[in-house]
């Protein structure tokens, strides 16, 4: 048999520190006030912290002689280490909150197959064991809006997160077009559920969030793709879906986590010389009904359609602009993971709402 192999080493070590400061000008008085809806500025939501990540990987893909079958296993091994300190920022805005270190590390295989049904088709299948360790945003955090009474609290105690998937594919490609589809299905033992809704505090009346596990989960779902060229030289279609369900296994309740279903469909030019290119791209999202409210009534994101403008020009051959020109017919709507598990009640809702028409320009030079 013939073998392909793939390995390699990834480390990341990356210093976050995140500060939010804001002043407020009396312009009759020319008063200067640090203190604004109720919070005295600045402030720090997370404390201090440094990240490391190490990833070794292998994979080899094992090939009979002139077989169109491929067997393609591989190992991954990851360690993920947070050091957190509270400085003074941190401690006035959250006394009493201690910071907690974090030190994880987990082993993960996967097995994978490939045939080729002829030279440009193939089905494709994998099973595979994950694992992702808690966000450092969610083990130290220390928010709170006191105007609209909420906080979002940290939880020390959050488990790494462990999976076991499959995903069957089928991926062809030819001269005058591409397309892949894509079934997957994941059970989540401890899933990491960030920012969960609890309800509100007996004591304080403030609604509290807070990252847990969810004990046993299960989502699935079906992703499509593809891509065509048209009669006409230079014009091109597009499109892509994504459709996914999630359950929260242990307690029989939808998981709020999970997106609703999404389209994209675009249609494109580019000049034979490859130095411009149009887009026009339509998106649109299914409104959100499977939601767990049994802490809380939430907000219900209602479904939307939007339609963007893109205009690629490669100036010289380092030099792009991108221009773009978004939500063009003014549509006003939310997005589901920026209101997710805000109460239907809370009349900030209208504060969440995704900006009207747009414009954007982007300069990219490369050596």
């Amino acid at each position: 048999a013939r073998h392909w192999q793939v390995y390699g080493i990834d480390y990341a070590s990356t210093d976050l520190s995140e500060l939010r400061d804001a002043r407020e000008i009396n312009l009759t008085t020319g008063v200067i006030s640090n203190v604004l809806i109720g919070e005295r500025f600045p402030v720090r939501d997370f404390p201090p912290s440094r990240v490391h990540e190490l990833g070794l990987y292998w994979q080899d893909e094992i090939r009979p002689s002139n077989g169109a079958l491929a067997l393609i296993p591989g190992l991954r091994y990851e360690r993920y280490r947070v050091s957190a300190s509270s400085d003074a920022i941190f401690a006035e805005d959250n006394p009493g909150l201690a910071t907690v270190d974090l030190a994880e590390s987990q082993l993960t295989p996967k097995l994978g197959l490939r045939y080729e049904l002829n030279a440009h088709s193939q089905l494709f299948a994998q099973y595979a064991l994950g694992f992702r360790a808690p966000p450092v945003s969610d083990v130290n955090i220390g928010f709170t809006i006191p105007a609209f009474n909420y906080v979002a609290i940290p939880n020390p105690e959050l488990k790494p997160e462990h999976s076991r998937g499959v995903e069957l594919g089928l991926r062809s490609s030819g001269e005058f077009g591409s397309f892949e589809l894509v079934g997957f299905d994941n059970h989540y033992r401890d899933l990491i559920d960030s920012r969960v809704n609890l309800g509100r505090d007996p004591n304080s009346g403030a609604l509290v969030f807070q990252s847990i596990n969810r004990a046993r989960a299960h989502i699935y779902g079906v992703e499509l793709r593809g891509e065509s060229a048209l009669p006409w030289e230079g014009l091109a279609l597009s499109g892509a879906l994504s459709w996914t369900r999630g359950v929260d296994s242990a307690r029989g309740e939808p998981l709020n986590s999970v997106e609703p279903a999404r389209l994209t469909l675009g249609l494109s030019y580019e000049t034979v010389d490859g130095r411009q290119r149009l887009e026009l791209v339509a998106t649109a999202v299914s409104a959100k009904r499977r939601i767990d409210s049994s802490t809380v009534d939430p907000f219900r994101t209602p479904g939307y359609a939007t339609l963007d403008a893109y205009w690629r020009i490669q100036v010289a051959d380092r030099l792009t602009v991108d221009l773009g020109a978004f939500n063009l017919t003014d549509r006003r709507y939310w997005l589901w993971s920026g209101v997710r598990g805000l109460p239907a009640s809370a009349r900030e809702i209208d504060l969440y709402t995704q900006p009207g028409r747009q414009f954007g320009a982007s300069v990219r030079y490369a050596w």
